[in-house]
């Protein structure tokens, strides 16, 4: 039986046609001839809807997310919530309060709580409360219903019989296609969606036979298995102009850590299109220092003010638009009740505190992201009209936040990966097999992990499509945090244990998590031990920790020692006698390369993701410091590793910029360019990565650091040259004078950049390979202006370019449809090798030949496998 049916008379006015035969159906789709308009950071308005920024730059994503939504979708109107401060400045005591909590027995958090919350609005009042169950089946009813009535125009049919469905219990979603028996060629755009009865269990409730059926018609029904109830709430919500579906009220509040040594998982859950509260107490000064009793190491010394700075700072250069629009931060102020006079002295106190957060960012973008109206909160008392103002706030700015536009089918497969998030982390062949399960599966791999990489970026699951991690899926977030959690906090009995006292101590001095502490601490938790192979793998990959390993001599190969580095712990500042010692005689790369901050605050959070990935490419540098020990050159400053037999590379971390340089490791030889190259291209991509995965950027728009350079000229002593110099100022240059006092000398730029440049007339496969879509869709990501006359010198006709440039939205879909074309034209014969020589032939055309030199390598990688 037909659950909802298309008004024929609707749909005739609709497409000018005539009233009879009218039963087919619409659902707009991205190709229904509406336009996208565009947006900083990768983001695409469409129809008052955003498309996931994560799919827009990738050309395979993006196709792959349009073929989904063909068959319908949701909009996403969930509001997020970071709160975000320093330790002890009532964060936790706040987050109870709004979702009518008392702050009894209160603790500080440690990494990052997840509080799945629901709000609801009544007589202007907004109520906020945590959902008692992660696994809501009325909700996903009421979603699809959702998706039914918004899109479609479809209401219930006068002879349902609600009570005779309801025996059975389940309702089916399914899609077909449709055709009429007139000429309405406007008919063959629209699919159909449609919830019917089980076919094998209700034949007899159908009423209308449907009309021939399209090729396009899915080959299986998907079941949503629902109780009576929830069939009567899912045909309320369609039959009622007046009903609100509670899917409007989601609410999470993710309650961030505030001491430093968190901070390594923080950058994992950012996200543009959260409302942050950053929460301070009114009763300390912006000029004290402050210091956190449980990790007193980790403060520096720095005041109030910094740390405000370093917050602002973070949000602004990870998830931040450039003009500092999104996302939007509110100020709280709390501990109201420990200011000084009467509320009107307080009132004014508060204002002056705020006023002067503001003008720490005055004429800078990063002051955009503060809204107007600020917040003054006792956090311990539920009743403080403040906090229901603050409610209301929040729900009026996350309201005006984008909408994401998602795939109707991708419900079904949501819904039972929530229920079995209690398994923690699965295999990805139990999604897919899960997804096989359900009878509106989304059958393709591609898709599957489509739907898996877009709940990633939004911080739900993790899930990273690169072997051998693309093996497992976490299901739940709180889990990784809650096992590197434990790690941190394990001092507490460590300290009185005298059998691990020992590997906490190096762990806390030197940053060393050895697996005998790794044990001691995860054998409460069963389930941490038994996963204990993926939570470590999805560690690293998250550049948290990384094993660290040995370089053999003799194979010129390097191997794990069995133990990690958790950068973030490092301690030891470089020794400079020990660093001298070992770069005596040895030559290096006249130029320092320096990647060049502008918010000084972020950089060693930075650092400690590039130090994690170095280690877990590279082999640490080890010294002789006497005939039976060694010292590994790995610091909380600098480290050193081995890039081959010959080079080592030494990267740097300084006040507001990080610094490399390569050192041949014969006193004869040379620094090889190569190597070198290869050294700055892998620093920079982890350094861009940790920002464009959470702007949802394209490698093409531009870096988040300047691109400089130091003197390294011997006469500079260790430290280098005072004088950063301008990537510009070197370019196009013979000569460049170096005024480092008291010697002065000449750099020789063309020369210097070679070094760390290679020549892209070299770049290329040693072996040649006929080139897949997916390195396709990398390649066109590379390419930026001009990319038309690419096409041309791949002997493709001005028409066929300018049909592709109306046919596609994205740059980076036309240059990859462009590819494509290319590449079905060459029947066989399109390499890699013939596709890099047509970019380097094309005059004026933008690449970023650092990128596809990195992809290169990564084809070179899996052809020696």
């Amino acid at each position: 039986m037909e659950f909802f049916r298309r008004r024929k008379k609707e749909k005739r006015r609709e497409h000018g046609g005539h009233e009879d035969n009218a039963d087919s159906w619409s659902i707009v789709s991205l190709q229904d001839g509406e336009n996208y308009d565009f947006f900083k950071d990768g983001d695409i308005n469409f129809g008052g809807h955003f498309v996931p920024g994560a799919f827009v730059n990738n050309p395979i994503h993006f196709d792959l997310y349009q073929e989904a939504l063909s068959c319908g979708f949701e909009i996403d109107k969930a509001i997020r919530v970071n709160v975000v401060g320093n330790f002890k400045q009532g964060k936790t005591s706040l987050t109870k309060i709004l979702v009518g909590k008392t702050c009894e027995n209160v603790q500080s958090t440690n990494g990052v709580e997840i509080n799945q919350c629901k709000y609801y609005e009544a007589n202007g009042d907004v109520s906020f409360f945590e959902r008692m169950s992660k696994v809501d089946d009325t909700e996903i009813i009421d979603r699809i219903a959702e998706v039914a009535k918004n899109q479609s125009g479809w209401f219930i049919e006068d002879d349902l019989n609600l009570t005779e469905a309801s025996e059975y219990g389940r309702l089916s979603l399914y899609s077909e296609g449709f055709s009429e028996y007139d000429t309405d060629s406007s008919d063959e755009l629209f699919s159909k969606q449609l919830f019917t009865e089980d076919t094998n269990k209700t034949s007899a409730l159908k009423t209308k036979k449907r009309q021939k059926k399209t090729k396009n018609v899915l080959e299986s029904k998907a079941k949503v298995t629902v109780t009576p109830e929830e069939i009567q709430t899912f045909s309320t919500c369609l039959s009622s102009d007046d009903y609100v579906s509670n899917i409007a009220g989601n609410l999470e509040i993710w309650d961030f850590a505030g001491q430093f040594i968190f901070y390594a998982t923080h950058t994992l859950f950012h996200s543009k299109r959260a409302v942050y509260l950053l929460v301070f107490d009114l009763s300390t000064p912006l000029s004290e220092v402050v210091k956190d009793s449980e990790f007193p190491m980790e403060t520096g010394g720095k005041t109030m003010e910094q740390f405000i700075k370093f917050w602002i700072n973070s949000i602004h250069s990870y998830v931040g638009s450039n003009d500092g629009s999104e996302p939007p931060v509110i100020l709280v102020g709390t501990h109201k009740d420990r200011l000084a006079g009467d509320e009107l002295q307080k009132s004014k106190y508060a204002d002056a505190y705020f006023e002067r957060i503001r003008k720490i960012f005055e004429d800078s973008p990063i002051l955009n992201h503060i809204q107007a109206k600020d917040f003054v909160v006792n956090s311990v008392d539920i009743n403080d009209k403040e906090i229901v103002e603050l409610r209301k706030e929040i729900i009026r700015i996350g309201m005006k936040q984008s909408e994401i536009k998602l795939p109707a089918k991708w419900i079904a497969l949501e819904k039972e990966l929530i229920k079995l998030r209690y398994m923690k982390i699965i295999p990805f062949s139990k999604v897919v097999e899960i997804d096989s399960q359900n009878d509106f599966p989304l059958k393709e791999e591609e898709q599957i992990k489509l739907f898996l990489i877009y709940h990633h970026t939004k911080g739900t699951l993790f899930f990273f499509d690169e072997e051998p991690i693309s093996a497992y899926v976490v299901l739940d977030t709180q889990y990784l945090i809650d096992a590197f959690k434990g790690i941190v906090t394990s001092e507490r009995f460590c300290k009185k244990e005298p059998q691990y006292r020992y590997f906490w101590n190096l762990l806390q001095q030197q940053g060393k998590l050895t697996m005998e502490l790794i044990d001691r601490v995860w054998e409460s938790n069963y389930d941490f031990l038994k996963h204990k192979k993926e939570i470590l793998m999805f560690m690293q990959r998250h550049y948290i920790i990384s094993e660290v390993k040995s370089f053999d001599e003799n194979t010129g190969t390097s191997n794990g020692l069995g133990w990690y580095i958790v950068p973030i712990f490092l301690r030891d500042h470089s020794d400079n006698n020990t660093v001298i010692e070992f770069l005596k005689g040895k030559r290096q790369t006249s130029l320092r390369f320096l990647m060049l901050f502008q918010y000084t605050p972020v950089v060693q959070i930075v650092y400690c993701r590039l130090v994690a990935a170095l280690v877990a490419k590279w082999s640490v540098v080890q010294i002789s410091v006497s005939e039976q020990e060694k010292e590994f050159l790995l610091y909380e400053n600098l480290g050193a590793f081995r890039l081959d037999s010959l080079n080592a590379g030494v990267v740097e971390l300084q006040q507001n910029r990080i610094e490399m340089r390569v050192i041949s490791l014969c006193t004869s030889r040379n620094v090889d360019s190569i190597t070198a190259d290869k050294f700055r291209r892998f620093a920079e991509s982890v350094v861009i990565s940790e920002f464009s995965k959470l702007r949802h950027s394209s490698t093409i728009q531009g870096k988040p650091f300047h691109t400089c350079f130091r003197c390294n000229d011997e006469c500079h002593g260790l430290n280098g040259s005072h004088e950063i110099l301008q990537m510009e100022t070197l370019k196009g240059k013979s000569i460049e004078p170096c005024l480092h006092m008291p010697v002065s000398h000449e750099i020789h730029p063309k020369q210097a950049l070679s070094e760390w440049f290679e020549d892209i007339s070299t770049i290329g496969l040693l072996e040649d390979c006929q080139v897949n879509e997916k390195q396709l869709s990398k390649i066109a990501q590379t390419i930026g202006y001009n990319w038309e006359l690419l096409g041309s010198e791949l002997d493709l006709s001005n028409a066929e370019i300018n049909q592709i440039s109306m046919d596609n939205q994205t740059s980076s879909m036309k240059i990859f449809k462009m590819l494509l074309k290319w590449e079905a034209r060459q029947q066989g014969n399109a390499t890699v090798n013939r596709l890099i020589q047509a970019m380097k032939s094309t005059k004026s055309l933008t690449v970023e030949w650092d990128e596809v030199m990195n992809i290169i390598e990564e084809i070179a990688s899996t052809q020696d496998k």
